[in-house]
Order: C-alpha cells, then sequence, then structure tokens
C-alpha cells in the first residue's frame, strides 16, 4: 500500500525496529495506554510464541501505531485474532489524510467500522495474510461485551475505550455492513469479549473476501 509521506506501513523486524519500539512504548506510557506501554503489558513474547506477527505505522522515524495478529485457536477453533493491542499515539489521532481509511465502497455511517479501529486498520491485509499463510481457517476481532463484571486490575480507559468500539460494530452489523460476522460472546482473559470473525481482508476497500 502507498501512503502519503511521510507516513509508512511495515512489518516489525527486530534489526530495524526495536529501537522506535522502545521509544513507542515510552510513549504509551505517557498516553496512558497500559497495554502498550511494556514488552510484559504487549503480552510479546506470547504473541511469539503464537506465531504473532506486528504491523506498524511510522510517521517519519517515529511510531505512532501498532497493533499484531496472533494464533487464536485456544479460544476459536483454527483462527488467529488481529488488531490486537492495537494503539495510536495521542499526538497522531486526526493527522493521517481521512480519505486513506474511509472506504470508498460504503457511505456515512457506514464508514464507522474504520474509523473506529483508526488508522491501524491499514495493517489489517498485511495481518491477514500472515495468518492465512500460517495456516488460520478464520480470523478474527475482539472487542469487550457491554456488560461488564469489572475486576479489580482491568484498566478502565482500555475497556472503555473496547466497548466503544464493540458498539460501533453492533450498529454496523445490525445496518447490514458485510465486513464482521458476530461469532459469539465469551470470557477471555479475565473479561468478556465479543468475538467477530473478518469476512474480507482489506476493510478500506471491502475486498478480498476470506
Amino acid at each position: 500500500m502507498s501512503l502519503p509521506d511521510p507516513w509508512k506501513l511495515k512489518v516489525y523486524k527486530q534489526e530495524e525496529d526495536v529501537g522506535a519500539l522502545i521509544e513507542f512504548m515510552e510513549n504509551s506510557r505517557e498516553d496512558g495506554a497500559s497495554n502498550n506501554d511494556s514488552l510484559r503489558s504487549l503480552a510479546w513474547h506470547r504473541m511469539l510464541e503464537q506465531n504473532g506477527l506486528v504491523t506498524l505505522l511510522y510517521y517519519g522515524e517515529e511510531i505512532a501505531g501498532m497493533s499484531y495478529t496472533h494464533d487464536f485457536s485456544d479460544f476459536v477453533p483454527g483462527a488467529f485474532r488481529c488488531l490486537s493491542r492495537t494503539h495510536t499515539l495521542t499526538k497522531y489521532r486526526g493527522l493521517f489524510p481521512k480519505g486513506e481509511v474511509t472506504s470508498s465502497g460504503l457511505s456515512g455511517k457506514g464508514k464507522a467500522i474504520q474509523t473506529g479501529i483508526g488508522i491501524n486498520v491499514l495493517g489489517l491485509p498485511l495481518q491477514i495474510e500472515h495468518a492465512l499463510s500460517m495456516g488460520a481457517k478464520q480470523c478474527v476481532l475482539t472487542t469487550h461485551s457491554r456488560v461488564q463484571f469489572r475486576e479489580p486490575d482491568l484498566n478502565g480507559a482500555v475497556m472503555a475505550s473496547s466497548q466503544k468500539l464493540n458498539n460501533i460494530f453492533e450498529r454496523a452489523v445490525r445496518n447490514g455492513d458485510p465486513r464482521l460476522t458476530l461469532l459469539e460472546t465469551r470470557r477471555i482473559y479475565g473479561v468478556d469479549q465479543n468475538i467477530w470473525r473478518c469476512n474480507f481482508k482489506d476493510f478500506t476497500d471491502i475486498k478480498d473476501p476470506i
């Protein structure tokens, strides 16, 4: 995908990106993004053990946003989860040209899914291609369901953001958006989550059905 300068989308490579990743984690800590402020909070080693792949969105020499995909078959047989640990640094929100993340195939409220996810949606095709190459039968996204029994150690800001995205997904699917299908609601890592099947590789142009 060709992006406007100085934006760049790439797959994480240790030898090229580790310094920028460390800086991103420090910036995430300042943002209050507790799911992205350390390798531990990113569940980095588990991601690697689960055949994961990380996509990065750079602004110049700095990582503006990231997310990853990983094997999720312990919860959904044959599945990889995509857009895990998604975060865009606050200072870069709103800078990316909106036309690059809103679908040419939908209008009005139909654009809610990709704008709700944010610019990291641009990494979704790379993540899905990786998942399929690893033998995945389906690719899923997860969101915190609207009804939660809060546990003391859960980060409230993270939950609120995920619940907001969940509401966007629910409205979009009710309105006939073809990109997602709700598979089930279940407790994952101590949180009630909705599991959504991705029906297309590319959410911005609604192409390449899976």
